[in-house]
C-alpha cells in the first residue's frame, strides 16, 4: 500500500484509498479517530475535507488554515474557498488539485499532514503532439514557440523541462521568458514560449548586452523533458526533440495584397484556400481571420493549417453560395518574427510620429461563383 500522508509530530498516519486517517496519541483513553479526506468531482481533486477535532475553533478559524503545495525548495500557498459545515471545514481548491503532487494542511503554521494526490493509474500518459512552428527553418528573430500537448499539462513549470542547445553541444540559458502565470489555453494543451523580446529588439539594453538569443545560420535544438507530469499526474510518454537552423531577420510585415485566395465553387463544401506565401503566427491563425457574406453575416466553419502554417484551409458547415465575401483580418495577425499586419516588431521608436495610425482590421475581398 502506497502512503500517500507521512507521520507528522506525534500524529501516526494510515491510508485508506483516498481517506487518511489520523490516529492522535498522548490523549488519555478517550483517542478519537479524525479523517482529512480527498474531495472529488468528474475524478478530478476538488479539495479537501478538515474535521473541526483537528483544529481549535475560534471566529477566525478559516484565517489560520493554509493549504500548500509542496515543491523542492519551496512552498506555494494554494488558493480556494474555505467553508465551515457542522462536523468539517471544506476546502475547495481555485484550480484542481494535482495527482502526483504533495500538498500540506497547515493550522497556525503548524504542519498537520502531507498529502500525495493519488495517481489514476488508467489514465494513459501525456504526448507531446507537435511543435509549432512546424517548419525546420526559422528567422533568427522568431518571437514565440507553442507546444501542444494531448492532455491538460502542469503549468508554472515549462522552464524546467525546457532545454535549447545550440549546434548540439552549448546550452543556452535565458532564452525564453520565465513567465508567471504562464501562457496557456483555457484547456492547458497549447503553451506560448516566448523568446526574450528584449534581447530581439537591437535597441533595448538586454539585446546590447545579452545579444539576440538565436543567430542566423545556426542549428538549434529544443529539448522537452520525458519528466513533465500533465494534470492526471502522469510524465510524457517519451522525451522530445526537434532541431532547426535560422536565417537572416526578418523585419518585414505580411502584406495582405499578397495572398493567393482560391474561392471554391457555389453549391459545394469545397474548403475556402489562402496562401499567405510565408508561415505565420500558429496561435494567431486560429482566430484572427473571419469570413463574411455579402449581408455581413459571418460563415460558420472548420480551419485547417497546412504547408508549414502558411496555407489556410476554410471548410463551411454550409453549402458555398454564390456572391461576394470579405475576409475580415485582425491587425495584429503576425509572421514568425512578430510582425503584425500594421508594423515590424522591432521598429525605430523615433519615428513612432511619422507611422499610419493603427488598424484593427483589413480587409480582403472576393467572388464565388
Amino acid at each position: 500500500m502506497n502512503k500517500l500522508i507521512r507521520t507528522v509530530g506525534h500524529i501516526s498516519v494510515q491510508t485508506f484509498l483516498i481517506s487518511f486517517s489520523f490516529l492522535f496519541t498522548g490523549c488519555g483513553p478517550n483517542n478519537t479517530q479524525s479523517t482529512i479526506s480527498i474531495l472529488w468531482r468528474d475524478n478530478k481533486a476538488i479539495g479537501l475535507s478538515i474535521p473541526h477535532s483537528l483544529v481549535k475553533e475560534s471566529e477566525n478559524t478559516i484565517n489560520k488554515l493554509q493549504i500548500r503545495l509542496i515543491k523542492p525548495g519551496e512552498r506555494t500557498a494554494i488558493l480556494g474557498k474555505y467553508k465551515i459545515e457542522e462536523e468539517q471545514i471544506v476546502f475547495e481548491s481555485a484550480v484542481h488539485l494535482t495527482r502526483g503532487f504533495q500538498y500540506e494542511v497547515l493550522w497556525l503554521d503548524s504542519l498537520l499532514a502531507e498529502i500525495e494526490i493519488p495517481i489514476d493509474e488508467s489514465v494513459i500518459a501525456p504526448e507531446l503532439l507537435m511543435v509549432y512552428p512546424t517548419q525546420d527553418t526559422v528567422p533568427e528573430n522568431l518571437l514565440k514557440i507553442f507546444l501542444h500537448f494531448s492532455q491538460p499539462m502542469v503549468e508554472g513549470q515549462s522552464i524546467s523541462h525546457i532545454t535549447l542547445l545550440k549546434n548540439g553541444r552549448d546550452t543556452l540559458d535565458g532564452t525564453f521568458l520565465d513567465l508567471q502565470p504562464e501562457l496557456w489555453n483555457n484547456e492547458s494543451t497549447v503553451l506560448t514560449l516566448w523568446l526574450d523580446p528584449g534581447r530581439i529588439k537591437r535597441d533595448l539594453i538586454p539585446n546590447r548586452e545579452l545579444g539576440a538569443p538565436l543567430i542566423a545560420n545556426e542549428s538549434y535544438t529544443l529539448h522537452i523533458s520525458p519528466n513533465w507530469k500533465s494534470k492526471e499526474g502522469k510524465s510524457l510518454l517519451i522525451p522530445y526533440s526537434k532541431t532547426f537552423v535560422t536565417t537572416l531577420r526578418d523585419d518585414e510585415s505580411p502584406v495582405i495584397e499578397n495572398w493567393n485566395i482560391v474561392a471554391p465553387k457555389s453549391e459545394t463544401t469545397e474548403p475556402l484556400e489562402i496562401n499567405f506565401l510565408e508561415p505565420l503566427d500558429y496561435s494567431l491563425l486560429n482566430y484572427a481571420i473571419r469570413l463574411a457574406d455579402e449581408q455581413q453575416k459571418f460563415i460558420g466553419g472548420t480551419i485547417k493549417l497546412s504547408l508549414e502554417e502558411g496555407r489556410l484551409h476554410f471548410t463551411p458547415n454550409k453549402l458555398w453560395k454564390a456572391g461576394h465575401y470579405t475576409l475580415i483580418i485582425d491587425g495584429r495577425l503576425e509572421d514568425l518574427a512578430g510582425n503584425n499586419l500594421n508594423r515590424p516588431f522591432d521598429r525605430d521608436l523615433k519615428l513612432k510620429e511619422k507611422q499610419n495610425p493603427s488598424k484593427e482590421i483589413f480587409e480582403s475581398e472576393f467572388d464565388i461563383r
